[in-house]
């Protein structure tokens, strides 16, 4: 590389110098929510990391001779999960910054489609919905739930709403097995906080619903299972209310 070529290719990496080109897609896997993040370090690092929501993996690194080959590899990456299906979504500030992904889920996220088992047996996944499905729809009945922004999910949800599509079934259609904290308001997520553990919501799922002694996700997943748990979340949530107001 003579002189002046060396110059130019330096003034171009200190014009990106530090997180530029940072780029969030957002898919779905087997069904499940994944992202793919990359971004471009100083013009000549693409760092990347893919995972499904709060267990991003670890952080890849690879090199670029050139700024204009980083470049058209950020590009190719783009297209390239484009043409899987994947859109482009809001960075997580963490991600612009040049911060490593976060380490665990933490306590918000109340389910995780990896973390269902019974007698140590991994169940199967449309039946892990069930439960949460019926939650859901009850969020959205009393106001709860955030609808979703995506036009093919908005339409779910309107099937859903017209008892055209099972509780369960919409919610491994639009959430994939995750429930966590961005799906609810501020009001639905206190009273899940509350109320959404073994000991509350799943404990009066398995007195309302199941029959004694049999698998936690053996309920069907019709509105019938529904209208059994409904009311019961009505008289948690107005007691919940009650208590809110007293304090």
């Amino acid at each position: 590389m003579g002189l002046i070529s060396w110059f130019n290719e330096y003034r171009k990496r200190r014009a990106l110098s530090g997180i530029t080109h940072a780029y969030c897609m957002e898919g779905r896997v087997d069904g499940k929510v994944a992202y793919h993040l990359f971004r471009l370090e100083d013009g000549k690092f693409i760092e990347s990391c893919w995972g499904s929501p709060k267990r991003f993996g670890r952080v890849g690194c690879s090199g670029s001779a050139n700024v204009a080959q980083a470049l058209e590899a950020i590009a190719e990456r783009r297209a390239r999960y484009s043409a899987q299906g994947f859109v482009e979504v809001e960075v997580p500030d963490w991600w612009q910054k040049g911060y490593r992904p976060p380490e665990n889920v933490g306590p918000d996220y109340f389910e995780d489609p990896d973390f269902h088992e019974w007698d140590d047996v991994k169940v199967k996944e449309k039946d892990t919905w069930t439960h949460t499905g019926m939650y859901l729809m009850w969020l959205d009945a009393r106001g709860f739930l955030d609808p979703p922004t995506d036009e093919t999910d908005a339409q779910r949800l309107a099937l859903a709403r017209q008892r055209q599509l099972t509780p369960g079934a919409f919610f491994g259609a639009v959430y994939g097995g995750w429930f966590g904290p961005e799906e609810i308001t501020d009001e639905g997520l206190d009273f899940t906080r509350s109320y959404y553990t073994d000991k509350g919501y799943k404990a009066d799922y398995r007195a309302h619903v199941l029959k004694p002694r049999s698998n936690f996700y053996s309920a069907a997943d019709t509105w019938e299972t529904y209208d059994r748990i409904s009311p019961v979340l009505d008289e948690r949530y107005a007691a919940w209310k009650e208590a809110q107001l007293l304090k």
